[in-house]
């Protein structure tokens, strides 16, 4: 490719890891060279549907919402289901008054990993439409996830605490935080209350467990 023709180029980073069952959140970046005046874009991201879900898009950094309405970028956003390709993403951004050159993300797609979902690489397709002014090259780069077994560690129902409270709080239940998932409450079986859990690691009769440190909500 003979990049000296590449006005502005439009990606997703490359081998981003996210495990089975989790959420990440992808930047898309643009890179627009000096003398390529942008007003307007729209760029659409092709993604494997079995494999992932949209969660949210948000506006990034780099082209972002003003208080000014002459250097204001505006962000719409849809996601288009395909029943025999890839699902799609829309993003059209625009504002009044041509922008610079310049890099940074101008959004932020996040997306859910199906738990059953094959584990390796899937591939983000982006593919910028050409804008006004006409005689700009637009460029798509594509990213990819790596998707791997879960990061989320699973953690025992049941356990003899060996803190130095377990004597007015002999045993325990863990329980999964609502709103964080993949961490863990320690819940008092006597009366029921939450509590954060520890950051150390503890022995537990099916071994050895990292807990994360939370707090009961």
């Amino acid at each position: 490719m003979d990049t000296s023709t590449i006005d502005v180029t439009v990606g997703m980073p490359k081998n981003l890891k996210v495990g089975l069952g989790d959420t990440i959140t992808v930047p898309v970046n643009v890179t627009v060279l000096p003398g390529a005046r942008i007003i307007a874009a729209t760029i659409d991201i092709f993604f494997d549907d079995n494999i992932l879900d949209v969660q949210d898009i948000t506006q990034g950094i780099f082209w972002s919402p003003s208080n000014d309405p002459v250097t204001n970028w505006s962000l719409t956003s849809n996601v288009i289901p395909h029943d025999d390709a890839d699902d799609q993403i829309t993003l059209s951004l625009f504002r009044p008054v041509p922008a610079e050159e310049g890099v940074g993300d101008v959004a932020q797609v996040t997306f859910a990993v199906n738990a059953n979902a094959p584990t390796g690489p899937t591939t983000l397709v982006v593919q910028p439409r050409r804008e006004p002014p006409v005689e700009l090259n637009w460029v798509g780069d594509p990213g990819t996830l790596d998707i791997v077994p879960s990061f989320r560690t699973a953690a025992p129902t049941t356990g003899e605490d060996t803190t130095p409270d377990a004597e007015s709080t002999p045993s325990y239940q863990l329980i999964a935080d609502p709103h964080n998932p993949g961490l863990w409450l320690k819940m008092n079986k006597r009366t029921g209350e939450l509590s954060q859990v520890s950051t150390r690691t503890k022995t537990l009769p099916n071994g050895e467990l990292r807990y994360k440190r939370i707090f009961a909500s």
